[in-house]
């Protein structure tokens, strides 16, 4: 069975650590779900020649509406550039991999975005996201990725964090131009305490993913 949890620290302006917390992680969303059998439908082995979409599935976007997540693909022409469910967003980029936000809207299994999502920037309300960090480790017993990612408030006031979030971007571009530039969520929790980012400090965030192995 997989396991899940979250892991909050909150520093203050010096570094320090002021809190930490541990809770699991109860909300794999469908589109987790829809994505992973999108996945499982591909089969491999296509012919260079033989181009376009072999496998999709269709998920939920951030605006509720519906699109279709590309799974397996072949590029035309001279280049294929071919991203399924990638996480690790770039520095100041809020679209997708972990976001946080102000919500405290129920959970439900078919939710498609946070419901007051927390943008990047030093204005007020505002958090500076930073880069991630993915890391896989195989232990005795299980294999687990963790997901990592700092937020720094420099908005001049303080900042609560009350639910959090795991989107993924579908992307495919060949020689013809961009294919599918696609974002989605596919894990969003409450925390069971909200955490207040006083000015000047930071929040880091990391999900921990396990797969037990016996």
């Amino acid at each position: 069975m997989i396991k899940a949890y979250w892991e909050i620290e909150v520093y203050d302006k010096n570094g320090k650590l002021i809190s930490k917390h541990r809770q699991p992680c109860r909300s794999l969303l469908a589109n987790f779900i829809r994505i992973l059998r999108g996945m499982l439908l591909a089969k491999g082995g296509t012919a260079l020649t033989s181009y376009g979409v072999k496998a999709s599935c269709s998920v939920k976007k951030y605006d509720g509406t519906e699109d279709t997540a590309y799974t397996e693909w072949y590029g035309s022409l001279s280049y294929g550039i071919f991203t399924c469910a990638g996480s690790k967003s770039a520095d100041n980029d809020d679209s997708y991999g972990i976001m946080v936000g102000s919500g405290t809207k129920t959970v439900e299994i078919d939710d498609y975005s946070l419901e007051s999502k927390i943008s990047h920037g030093t204005g007020s309300g505002q958090l500076d996201y930073d880069t991630h960090t993915i890391n896989k480790y195989e232990e005795a017993g299980q294999v687990k990725i963790e997901i990592q990612r700092t937020f720094r408030n420099v908005s001049g006031a303080t900042i609560t964090v009350k639910e959090v979030g795991l989107g993924v971007r579908n992307y495919c571009e060949d020689g013809d131009g961009v294919k599918k530039d696609l974002k989605f969520l596919i894990v969003r929790d409450l925390l069971d305490t909200p955490r207040d980012v006083l000015d000047g400090g930071s929040l880091t965030v990391k999900i921990t993913i396990i797969v037990p192995t016996g």
